[in-house]
Parts: C-alpha cells; sequence; structure tokens
C-alpha cells in the first residue's frame, strides 16, 4: 500500500537542562513518513528545505532511509530549511521558537509531475501540522488534500502549538475546516488546550470534530 505524506521536514535544535545543543533531524510529517518507510511501505513525502546546510542534513536522512522527497524545483527553494528551537526547562517541559517558512509543489496537471502520482496512486494521505497554516504552502495543501479524498483515505494531525496564532478564533477555524477534509483526525489533550483554551473539554470538542465530517476521531 503506497503512502503520499505532507508537510514539514525540519532540524530540531534541543538546548538540553545542562545548556548541552544538538540539532537533529525532525518534523511531524517527515516522522510519519520514516516511521512508514521503516515498515516497508512504499512512501512519499511532499515538503520544503532550503539549498543550505541543513537542507542537505534532511536530504541525506531522507535517501538513508529509502524516503522520496517531491520537491519545488531548486532555483525555487531560496528560502532557509525550517528550524524548531526547542530549550528544555528544569522540570523537563519543553518551549519552542520556530524559524519556518513554508511553500511547496502544487498539485500537478500534466507531465512527468502527473505521472509520478499516477504510478505512486497513493491509497492514504497524511498531513498536518505547521504546513496547514503557513502561506504559501497552506493553500497548496490543502489542494492535495481535496484532490485526493475521492480516491485515498486521509489522515490529519493537527499537532497543534498555541505560537502559530495570533487569533484563537481564526487557528480554531482552520483547524476544523481540515479535519471536515479527513477520514481519520487524531488529536491530543495538549492539542485541544492550546486551539481551545486550558480549561477545553477534549471529549466535547473530539465529538464536535467527528460531527464535521471524519469517519474517526481518536483522541
Amino acid at each position: 500500500m503506497s503512502s503520499l505524506i505532507i508537510g514539514e521536514a525540519l532540524i530540531d535544535e534541543v538546548t538540553g537542562r545542562d545548556g548541552s545543543v544538538r540539532s537533529i533531524p525532525g518534523g511531524a510529517m517527515l516522522n510519519v513518513a520514516i516511521g512508514l518507510r521503516r515498515l516497508g511501505r512504499t512512501v512519499r513525502l511532499i515538503t520544503d528545505i532550503g539549498g543550505d546546510e541543513n537542507g542537505d542534513v534532511l536530504a541525506e536522512y531522507a535517501a538513508s532511509n529509502g524516503l522520496e522527497l517531491w520537491l519545488r524545483d531548486e532555483n525555487e527553494r531560496t528560502n532557509p530549511t525550517c528550524v524548531a528551537h526547542a530549550v528544555v526547562d528544569h522540570d523537563g517541559s519543553v518551549n519552542y521558537d520556530l524559524e519556518y517558512a513554508w511553500d511547496i509543489i502544487d498539485v500537478p496537471t500534466s507531465g512527468a509531475g502527473k505521472l509520478d502520482l499516477e504510478v505512486l496512486n497513493p491509497r492514504t494521505v497524511a498531513f498536518g501540522s505547521f504546513s496547514c497554516h503557513v502561506e504559501p504552502g497552506a493553500s497548496k495543501v490543502r489542494r492535495w488534500v481535496e484532490y485526493l479524498r475521492e480516491t485515498s483515505t486521509i489522515f490529519y494531525d493537527p499537532n497543534v502549538r498555541a505560537s502559530q496564532f495570533t487569533d484563537m478564533a481564526v487557528g480554531q477555524a482552520e483547524v476544523e475546516s481540515f479535519a471536515a477534509l479527513a477520514d481519520i483526525v487524531k488529536v491530543s489533550r495538549a492539542d485541544l488546550r492550546a486551539l481551545y483554551g486550558p480549561h477545553a473539554d477534549a471529549d466535547k470538542i473530539s465529538a464536535h470534530l467527528l460531527e464535521l465530517g471524519p469517519a474517526l476521531v481518536v483522541l
């Protein structure tokens, strides 16, 4: 069974409680794609990396795991590779600060890209996280999902961080509109608190998301 994953590949720069810093490949959807490859699945990842050292690290990491990246042309990728700065506090909690730019290839209508998609013929599509909220890539994510939802099972993981949104009402509307396109939504209590406030009733909100159209909401 083949899968198409849409979302971020980035560098996690982690500062530990002892002040040490380490950089590792990361990103919610990159992790999903690598996990599926390790299960022996045929997988493609639509993502965005820059033509910089961090981009080279991510490209090598993907290649070492047999994962093919679908990217824009090299001359179009002038933005830097995304970096997530994570600082681990003494109590073990983690604070994030992101350097994030995001754009991806659009749904192909002809040529080699269309042929590649027809050959892959994805039975499942997974998407989510920051890629759904940063333009110009976010609109393209939506077009991909709308294009494939009639022929593929669609999985959506909001993976929300409160820092993504200056207007939480806008964030809620965006997440709910993506949930309405999905067959399966996986959401955490932390996601819902970040999106709907610290006193959010996770069970009620999950039931609300289910009413929007998914066949299954996993809390």
